[in-house]
This record gives C-alpha cells, sequence and structure tokens, in this order.
C-alpha cells in the first residue's frame, strides 16, 4: 500500500487534567493577573479569566 492511502492514527479522546496557573498579561496598557487553566496531557488551554488589576 502506498504512504499516501495508509489511514492517519487516531487518537483517543482523554479527561482533561486541569492545571491552574496565573500569568500577567496586559488589556489596554493595563497589567491584570489572569488565571490560567490547561491540561497537563495534552497542554490545550482550557480557560482564561482575569482576576484582578495588578500593581503597576
Amino acid at each position: 500500500m502506498s504512504e499516501m492511502r495508509k489511514p492517519i492514527p487516531f487518537r483517543a479522546p482523554h479527561r482533561h487534567t486541569k492545571v491552574t496557573s496565573y500569568a500577567l498579561r496586559q488589556r489596554e496598557g493595563i497589567p491584570y493577573e489572569v488565571e490560567r487553566v490547561h491540561c497537563s496531557q495534552c497542554a490545550r488551554l482550557l480557560g482564561e479569566r482575569p482576576l484582578r488589576r495588578a500593581v503597576a
């Protein structure tokens, strides 16, 4: 069989394991502390929300 006809290996779905990290981001020139939630297995970003305005 040629290389073009071989099926692409399928990745089995998994349950995301949430890991929370905190970072500083700027929005419209104002620094904010941001909470980021990502999966520890696939490193996909699951959510991001601003927490509070950071001290400049």
